[in-house]
This record gives C-alpha cells, sequence and structure tokens, in this order.
C-alpha cells in the first residue's frame, strides 16, 4: 500500500473553482436560501467549515494506492471528528 497527503491540493481546487461555484449558486440558488448554500460542506467554497478544517490541517486528504495482496497497515484508518467540520458530520471510515 503506498499513502500520499494531497491536501494541499485539494485547497489548491477548492479555492479554484470557489468562484464559478459561488457565481452558479448565485444564478440557480433563490436568494433568501443562498446564505445556506455557501455554508453546505458539500459545496466546498472558501470560507466553509470543511474548507477551513482542511485549511487549518484539521482534516487531510489522502490517495492510497492499494496493490492485490497487499495486507493494509493497522493505521491505515479515516477518522473524522464532528469538531473538524462544525459538528455537522463524523465517524470512522476505514481506508
Amino acid at each position: 500500500m503506498e499513502e500520499r497527503d494531497i491536501t494541499a491540493n485539494v485547497i489548491e481546487a477548492l479555492r479554484w473553482r470557489t468562484p464559478g461555484l459561488r457565481a452558479r449558486i448565485e444564478r440557480s440558488v433563490p436568494r433568501p436560501l443562498r446564505r445556506y448554500a455557501f455554508e453546505f460542506e458539500f459545496a466546498g467554497v472558501e470560507g466553509s467549515a470543511i474548507y477551513r478544517a482542511f485549511a487549518e490541517g484539521e482534516l487531510t486528504y489522502r490517495r492510497l494506492l492499494l496493490r492485490h495482496g497487499s495486507e493494509p497497515s493497522p493505521s491505515a484508518r479515516l477518522s473524522v471528528s464532528p469538531d473538524a467540520i462544525g459538528g455537522r458530520a463524523g465517524g470512522s471510515v476505514p481506508r
């Protein structure tokens, strides 16, 4: 198994796509609901809780390369704290 932290790439991609995503939300979401659209974590725009968690190092995004026949290491687990993303989600996902 090969593991690589690609958080910096994800932050750059989120930064790059923020203007277009904001424009699309402004075009398609009714004005009273726009505030909520920008706050949703799936949007991932600059300033959102998920963006801040990546930027502040609370969350990392990792790329894994798995090969047939290799055993995962005991430390190969992803754990997301609800506090890291504003208490909206959490849990543990095996990786």
